[in-house]
Order: C-alpha cells, then sequence, then structure tokens
C-alpha cells in the first residue's frame, strides 16, 4: 500500500492506484505503474534452468564448503555467488560435473588423485599423490566432497587429513549401479587461520569388489 507522509503535496512512497511513488538521489518522483515483463524467450528458460539446477546443487555446500573455505577469499560476492557465476553453463540436462570447481584458489595440489567404493559399505576412498609442489606444506589439510547423482545425496569426510596421508575416507549411501562424483582439495593455514586454498580436483567413483 502506498502513503502519503504530510498531506497530499508531499512525497508518495509505494504505489497508489495506477502510480509508484518513490525517491531516486533524493528527488521524489511518480510514474505509472507497470507490470514487470517476464518473457519466456528459448534463451531465458535456459538460462533459469541452468540457474535452478545449479542452485540446487550447490544449497548443500553452503555451509560445509563456501562459509567455511571460499568466503573469505571472494571480496566481492559470497563463496556461494561465486561458485553459481563460475558454474552455472556446466548444469544442462545432463551436468558436466568434471568441470566442476567446488573450490577455486592458489595452493598446489596434484590433479592425479583415485576414487573408488566397494570395499567398505557406505564409504567412498579419495587417494591422492601427496607431493607439496610450489607452494603446498606437509600440515596442509584435504578435505572431500561425495554426491550420489542417482540419489541424489552429499557426503563428507568426517574430519580433514593431512597432504602426506594421501587418502580419505567420506561416508555415503551408495548402491552398486549408483554414480559418484568426488571433489578433493586442500587447505592451509597460518597460527590456525586459514591461509590459502587450493582448486577442487574431480574424480569418478569407481565400483570395485
Amino acid at each position: 500500500m502506498g502513503k502519503i507522509k504530510a498531506g497530499i503535496l508531499s512525497p508518495v512512497s509505494g504505489k497508489i492506484g495506477g502510480v509508484v511513488g518513490g525517491k531516486w538521489k533524493d528527488q521524489a518522483y511518480l510514474r505509472s505503474f507497470v507490470i514487470p515483463a517476464n518473457p519466456q524467450s528459448a534463451a531465458q528458460t535456459t538460462q533459469r534452468n541452468l540457474f535452478g539446477k545449479c542452485v540446487d546443487f550447490a544449497k548443500p555446500l553452503v555451509g560445509p564448503v563456501f562459509n567455511t573455505y571460499t568466503d573469505k577469499f571472494q571480496p566481492k560476492m559470497s563463496g556461494f555467488n561465486f561458485f553459481v557465476k563460475r558454474n552455472i553453463t556446466l548444469f544442462t540436462a545432463s551436468p558436466t560435473y568434471p568441470s566442476v570447481k567446488v573450490t577455486e584458489g592458489k595452493l598446489y595440489f596434484p590433479t592425479a588423485d583415485t576414487a573408488s567404493f566397494g570395499g567398505t559399505p557406505g564409504q567412498i576412498l579419495v587417494t591422492w599423490d601427496g607431493g607439496l609442489g610450489s607452494n603446498g606444506r606437509e600440515a596442509d589439510k584435504v578435505y572431500c566432497i561425495a554426491y550420489n547423482a542417482t540419489k541424489k545425496v552429499y557426503g563428507f569426510a568426517q574430519a580433514p587429513v593431512s597432504r602426506v596421508t594421501e587418502e580419505i575416507a567420506v561416508s555415503i549411501a551408495w548402491s552398486q549401479a549408483d554414480v559418484i562424483h568426488t571433489w578433493t582439495f586442500a587447505a592451509q593455514y597460518d597460527s590456525n587461520i586459514l591461509s590459502l586454498i587450493s582448486n577442487s580436483t574431480y574424480d569418478l567413483a569407481v565400483y570395485s569388489i
């Protein structure tokens, strides 16, 4: 509901009849009320579908990943918004999961890792080369996320492990026919303060007996 704040000649705030009042740069104005357009072009429909799927994928990562590890490295936006901006085009009808970057950063982490399931029920095991690269440290912590695309559920490692451990287990519900994607990344701390993170490394979990 619109309001006239101090008499008929005072500024109008909100909608009254067919007009809308407000302020812009301290100047009061009135304009005709226009219902916003809602185009349903093929391009807009595609973009909305991409956005919806990307957001659905990212929401469960807000607390465990974005708020905890990536927000501080994105001064102009949240880690969540940065993820959507960088990955939205990948969430087509058949998402390109191998190209998804859950984290992005300057800390070295190897790309040659493996993920497997079948050894322990309800668990994924991810391994990597413990090399330090140009700026890694043995004390760096490694984290892992698993996503069961068949059941649409996530799994997270209960606790990080040191880089030199070269393997981490993630608990997640799975059956033999399920498709499970994993992302692993490293974080470096100085005096217990997060200082660097790595790009995430993707692997498809392969069933083994």
